[in-house]
């Protein structure tokens, strides 16, 4: 029997798996945080680990049942990214894997959790950021620069840009007054001018700022015309990110499917406006929300990895 690890390491927990070659679920542990930019390699490591000897321990099988495991994991972004965690994943406590694993980027694993490639995924939350694999096994990512390079189209983004937009309307350049109602009021601030005082008291967080994104969504959908043209502008760009991937990987007159992840799928008005937009970017074009969580995605794609491995070695 062949065994698959699975794990989704984002930037607030983590989430490991193991999968038979049914894809069934044998057993699931949780732990986390796993970026390392924030917390550090060594801590990275150590909370990767120690899911993964959890999951194992739950499934009773130990680092040799496994046949093959892949990581997706946040803030692996570039080869220095890649070379330091892969490293740190394959020496010491976890040496037994250096053989059958497999490290990304936690974006690529997401697009596992809702079909197989040739595919795209596009996430939208905190951040944002589009991945796709065409037929011949060529990937390409747009987007995940972060906040001060990028992230356009992400949920924190367009939270900023609707404190930006009420700032401006207390200094009398636009007319927001329903969305700067509706802030002050999520902000319990009597005033517009009370923002700032709002925010050097609570100095929130960026995942904190971009919860405030479901402020202009709302608005927009009760027909705010500023908060719709905000929310306008995030679809727009993430419709640009989806497109330099389709170029990139020459797939404009293929049949594409497009997963959609992220906290701003979740509301049904954004995600139609999402689909409307691709539809008419795309001759053809199939959006498809996950069916799996993006830890069982990973499973599957080490599934993938481990197929590609044997065919390597018929041949």
């Amino acid at each position: 029997m062949n065994f698959f690890l699975g794990v989704d390491a984002g930037g607030t927990k983590i989430r490991a798996v193991i999968i038979d070659e049914a894809s069934q679920i044998k057993a699931e542990e949780v732990g986390g945080p796993a970026n390392y930019h924030n917390i550090g390699l060594k801590k990275t490591i150590t909370n990767v680990y120690r899911a993964i000897a959890g999951v194992l321990s739950k499934a009773y099988l130990s680092e040799n049942d496994i046949t093959w495991a892949t990581i997706g994991i946040a803030a692996c972004d570039s080869q220095k990214d890649h070379e330091r965690l892969f490293g740190g994943f394959t020496t010491d406590v976890m040496a037994g894997f250096a053989q059958k694993l497999t490290v990304v980027n936690d974006t690529k694993v997401a697009l596992y959790s809702g079909t197989l490639p040739p595919a795209l995924v596009v996430i939208c939350g905190t951040g944002a950021n589009v991945y796709g694999k065409n037929a011949t096994g060529t990937g390409a990512m747009a987007g995940n620069w972060g906040y001060f390079l990028g992230d356009k189209g992400s949920g924190y983004i367009l939270a900023q840009r609707m404190f930006q937009t009420i700032v401006e309307h207390h200094d009398g350049i636009i007319e927001a007054p329903f969305l700067a109602t509706k802030l002050e009021k999520k902000l319990g601030v009597k005033s517009s001018k009370d923002i700032s005082d709002w925010y050097n008291d609570a100095k929130p967080s960026i995942h904190e700022i971009s919860d405030f994104a479901k402020v202009v969504i709302d608005a927009a959908e009760t027909g705010d015309e500023v908060a719709r043209q905000l929310v306008d502008k995030t679809i727009a760009e993430l419709g640009k990110a989806l497109m330099g991937v389709v170029r990139r990987l020459k797939m404009e007159d293929e049949f594409n499917r497009v997963v959609i992840v992220g906290g701003l799928f979740e509301s049904k008005y954004f995600r139609a406006l999402f689909e409307g937009h691709v539809t008419a970017l795309l001759k053809k074009v199939r959006i498809v929300k996950p069916l799996v969580s993006a830890a069982v995605g990973a499973a599957i794609m080490a599934k993938q990895e481990w197929s590609k491995t044997l065919s390597s070695t018929e041949a």
